[in-house]
């Protein structure tokens, strides 16, 4: 791991300029990087809380497409929305989907 070099702190500013000293430095290091890259055990696991679900949910809906958002929301100003025929539609739609139709 001596290849690595070290960000704003040098082995000789720390007073290890000896082999000893960066030695343990380098065993130090070997260390961390076990213990962060150690593979996973069959009793590990992942909980994730209620709002990063929420959070993983809202990255994968679909991308908005703001011109039929904008047409219905004329559509609904300008009442070309409101037929008797669009009304009977979406009753029968709705007893469909409750299962009472």
């Amino acid at each position: 791991m001596t290849d690595i070099g070290h960000i704003g702190i040098s082995r000789s500013s720390l007073g290890l300029t000896g082999s000893a000293a960066t030695n343990r430095l380098d065993q130090q290091q070997t260390r961390s990087l076990d213990a962060t890259s150690r593979p996973v055990q069959a009793g590990d696991r992942i909980e994730l809380s209620e709002h990063a679900e929420h959070l993983l949910a809202i990255k994968n809906l679909p991308e908005v497409r703001q011109e039929k958002i904008d047409a219905a929301r004329a559509a609904i100003e300008n009442g070309s929305l409101d037929t008797p025929s669009r009304l009977e539609n979406a009753l029968e739609q709705l007893l469909v989907e409750w299962n009472l139709g």
